[in-house]
């Protein structure tokens, strides 16, 4: 039963283990998921400046826009624009990609379920923000429908998450933040199981003490057994009269005795009596 009850404290103290294993990555996740949110926040920014620049000038064509504002900004397989109007595609990342998706509507380049509904989620004039699957990779898109020269357009800045993520002052604050989860597991781990080795040793000093204390009985019993038997055979305590006589007679033949010899002694006094009793105890012995 014990061993039973211990085995199933070591599976609990396994599976808190496990338990915080599991909290620890879902805290970094939500402490990743903070950083990506925050710098969503600082592109929503980025792309609202972009916008104001281009509503300075009313009379832009879209060749101008993209070549004077959105190209100038420097894009590439981690960061790059999309720009539409309408439905169709006017720029991507740059002028190789955008001849190449030349004619794809917006919607079609943005075709997964997380794009799809960053798109469908874009507002007039307000910029909004979403990461987004586009492949293999994941990015933060920040954008905004506006509308120009009796136009509407899209615009929206992707960003690859892992440029974002691997910031040296993330990383090292992200691999300090495992560092200490994983202290803090080895530590509790190293406790409970301290406490579960302490808790057996003491199981079985009690064990050692339970088994000392009932040998000791059986001794007690023993030497109280002894100390009874000398007790109820001593011939002080075993004086009868005569009218026993005939049952230890019987009692004597019955375990085989043949010759029965009797002496009768008599004392004036009590107290020689006693006297007596006392002598043949220490003569004959307590077996006697």
């Amino acid at each position: 039963m014990r061993s039973r009850r211990e085995r199933g404290i070591l599976i609990l103290i396994l599976a808190l283990s496990v338990g915080l294993i599991m909290l620890g990555v879902f805290i970094m996740g939500q402490y990743e998921y903070s950083v990506l949110t925050s710098y969503a926040k600082q592109q929503d920014s980025y792309v609202k400046l972009v916008l104001d620049q281009i509503n300075l000038q009313a009379d832009r064509s879209d060749d101008e826009i993209i070549e004077n504002i959105l190209a100038s900004l420097g894009n590439g397989d981690t960061s790059y624009w999309a720009f539409s109007k309408e439905q169709t595609i006017l720029y991507i990342k740059n002028v190789t990609e955008t001849y190449q998706y030349k004619g794809i509507t917006m919607e079609s380049y943005f075709s997964s379920n997380t794009a799809s509904e960053f798109l469908n989620s874009l507002r007039l004039n307000q910029v909004t923000h979403a990461i987004v699957n586009m492949g293999d990779d994941q990015y933060v898109a920040s954008g905004v429908i506006f509308k120009y020269d009796g136009n509407q357009y899209k615009i929206c800045l992707l960003t690859d998450q892992t440029v974002i993520l691997s910031d040296n002052a993330f990383l090292s604050a992200k691999i300090l933040m495992y560092i200490f989860w994983i202290a803090l597991i080895i530590i509790a781990l190293l406790m409970s199981v301290f406490l579960l080795i302490e808790r057996v040793l003491r199981r079985r000093e009690i064990e050692e003490e339970e088994a000392s204390i009932q040998d000791l009985n059986l001794k007690l019993e023993k030497a109280e057994s002894e100390v009874q038997y000398y007790r109820y055979y001593s011939p002080e305590n075993n004086v009868y009269t005569d009218k026993m006589l005939p049952l230890l007679i019987d009692s004597l033949r019955s375990k085989g005795a043949k010759q029965l010899s009797m002496l009768t002694v008599e004392f004036p006094e009590e107290r020689l009596t006693d006297d007596f009793l006392h002598n043949t105890a220490d003569r004959f012995g307590k077996r006697v």
